[in-house]
């Protein structure tokens, strides 16, 4: 749904939400986001790993979806590029 060079936030399934979220002291929880992106005229792919910092249910989808904020952890250059693409295509658009 909302998407930074940072951090994400995505509406999933419900059951999804509940395990990914909240990750423990003992235990962070990795996830790895792979997003599709069209960044100069061209659809590309981009996978990052990163930490859930909150859930919701506060959605204006379907009953069963919740959000989760995630924040991106070492995306490596060619991610970062991409991003940096896709951000700066919205920005000179």
């Amino acid at each position: 749904m909302n998407l930074s060079m940072d951090a994400a936030q995505i509406a999933c399934d419900s059951r999804y939400a509940l395990l990914a979220y909240p990750p423990s002291a003992a235990r962070v929880r990795l996830l790895e986001l792979s997003i599709a992106l069209n960044a100069d005229g061209k659809v590309r792919g981009v996978t990052v790993r990163g930490v859930p910092l909150y859930r919701t249910e506060d959605t204006p989808h379907a009953a069963n979806e919740m959000l989760i904020g995630i924040q991106f952890l070492g995306a490596d250059a060619d991610a970062k590029q991409l991003l940096a693409t896709y951000f700066g295509s919205l920005i000179f658009a």
